[in-house]
């Protein structure tokens, strides 16, 4: 059984818990971040990179 490390899972996903605080926060200051509109043009910017 292996036990949890909580420094490599910050390692790890560090990116990720970023970006996700990331939209948190900017959906609270901005009424027009998580709109339908700016996630298809988010995703649209970011197509070609993945």
């Amino acid at each position: 059984m292996t036990r949890f490390h909580l420094g490599r899972f910050l390692q790890a996903y560090a990116v990720l818990i970023m970006i996700a605080v990331l939209i948190g926060v900017l959906s609270f200051l901005s009424d027009s971040f998580l709109t339908y509109r700016n996630l298809l043009n988010i995703l649209n910017q970011n197509a070609p990179l993945a």
